[in-house]
C-alpha cells in the first residue's frame, strides 16, 4: 500500500477490507429494499435524459462535461472530475480530466495534475480500481471521517481546497478499467447520501459501455469494406454509410456527404443494422 497516512498500515488495511465486504453485502439490501423509495419521478426524468446524453453525444469530452453538469441536478458538489483510465500491466493511470468546479480555489489545473501524478500511491481507495468492476461508493463507506482526516490523501488533496466528503465512481467494462468519476463536497455540506449513491450507481453501466466503446473505436485499425460487404452482404450504399459511422460522424453529417435525405439514411441504417445483428451505433465495436 505504501505510505498513505500515518495510522499503521496492517490496521489501514483491516479496517479497508472490513468495511469493503460490509458495503458489498449491504449493497443488495439497499438496491432491492429502496429501489422502488428513492427514485422518484423527477429522478427517472434526469436518469432517462442523463442516459440518452451519455450515448447521444459523440464527443466523449463533451459527453463527459455534460454529463457532470447533468448529475449536478440530483447529486450537488463543490468540485467534480471525470478522468479516462490507461490500464497497464501493474497500474491505471488516469488522463484527460473533465472538471466542473465551484470551490474557492481556482487553481484547478494544478491540482488535477497532482492527483493524476499522486493518486495511485496517496487515494486510499484507488486500489478499487484494480478489481476492475463498476462500483460507485462514498469515501466513508470504506473509512470513517476520523480515519480519512488523518491520511496523507486527506492533508495534502482534500484539506488545502477545502473539501471533505467524496463519492466516486469506478468503470470497467470487460475486465478493463475504463474512467473514474469523483465528486467532491466542502466540511460545511453533508456527506453524499445512500439516495445519491444509488443515483450514480443507475448510471455507473451505460458510462462504462460507452467508455469502452469509444476507446475500442479508437483502435479500429481501418475499414475493410470488402470484407463487410462479403461477410453481411452489404449493398454498395450500405457499405460506404457504414465507413461514416466507423469515422464517428453524426447522421446529419452522413446525409449531406451522400446527398440524401434524413428518412432515407435511417431506413438504410435499420437494414444496415439488422445485417450488423445490432440495434444502437455504439455497438458497432463489438461487431465481430
Amino acid at each position: 500500500m505504501g505510505k498513505i497516512h500515518s495510522i499503521g498500515a496492517l490496521d489501514f488495511l483491516a479496517i479497508m477490507i472490513y468495511n469493503f465486504v460490509k458495503f458489498m453485502s449491504a449493497s443488495d439490501n439497499i438496491v432491492k429494499g429502496c429501489v422502488m423509495k428513492v427514485i422518484e419521478k423527477n429522478d427517472v426524468s434526469l436518469l432517462s435524459h442523463i442516459i440518452y446524453t451519455i450515448y447521444n453525444t459523440e464527443d466523449i469530452d463533451h459527453m463527459r462535461l455534460e454529463f457532470l453538469k447533468l448529475i449536478k441536478y440530483a447529486i450537488p458538489f463543490n468540485t467534480a472530475n471525470f478522468f479516462l483510465v490507461e490500464s497497464g500491466t501493474d497500474k491505471h493511470v488516469l488522463t484527460k480530466p473533465v472538471n466542473v468546479n465551484n470551490l474557492r480555489n481556482s487553481k484547478v489545473e494544478g491540482v488535477l495534475k497532482d492527483y493524476m501524478e499522486k493518486c495511485s500511491d496517496l487515494d486510499c481507495t484507488h486500489w478499487l480500481c484494480d478489481a476492475r468492476k463498476n462500483m460507485a461508493y462514498k469515501t466513508t463507506d470504506f473509512l470513517s471521517e476520523a480515519a480519512l482526516e488523518n491520511t496523507i490523501y486527506y492533508k495534502e488533496m482534500f484539506a488545502p481546497y477545502d473539501i471533505h466528503y467524496g463519492a466516486q465512481v469506478i468503470l470497467a467494462y470487460n475486465n478493463t478499467c475504463v474512467g473514474l468519476l469523483t465528486c467532491f463536497r466542502s466540511k460545511d455540506s453533508s456527506n453524499f447520501t445512500d439516495k445519491e449513491i444509488f443515483f450514480l450507481d443507475c448510471l455507473k453501466e451505460h458510462l462504462s459501455i460507452r467508455l469502452y466503446q469509444s476507446m475500442i473505436l479508437n483502435k479500429v485499425s481501418g475499414y475493410n469494406s470488402i470484407e463487410y460487404i462479403k461477410k453481411y452482404n452489404l449493398t454498395q450504399r450500405e457499405s460506404e454509410i457504414l465507413e461514416l459511422l466507423f469515422q464517428g460522424l453524426a447522421n446529419e453529417v452522413i446525409s449531406e456527404k451522400l446527398f440524401i435525405s434524413d428518412n432515407t439514411l435511417r431506413k438504410h441504417m435499420y437494414n444496415l443494422f439488422n445485417k450488423l445483428g445490432i440495434k444502437h451505433r455504439w455497438e458497432l465495436p463489438f461487431v465481430k
